[in-house]
């Protein structure tokens, strides 16, 4: 898809979580899979059987470069 401006996301609710604190792994695992990987229904984040930080681990391939840049980026805000 591509759009003919830029747009900036202004995300509503609580922060992302940091990725580098245990107690936050889950959070952050659930947050950055429901932003840069498509789905429809949960399963298609997270099967039944599989914790959020598994899931997030077999779906990194499925993330672009791009994304991966702006997941750095929203790490930055924690330090």
């Amino acid at each position: 898809m591509k759009y003919s401006e830029y747009h900036v996301p202004i995300l509503y609710g609580p922060q992302i979580p940091r990725r580098d604190r245990d107690d936050t792994r889950k959070r952050y695992s659930r947050a950055l899979l429901t932003l840069f990987v498509p789905w429809r229904t949960v399963t298609d984040l997270c099967d039944v059987n599989q914790t959020w930080e598994e899931a997030f681990k077999l779906r990194q391939n499925r993330t672009s470069i791009h994304s991966w840049k702006i997941i750095e980026n929203i790490q930055l805000l924690h330090e």
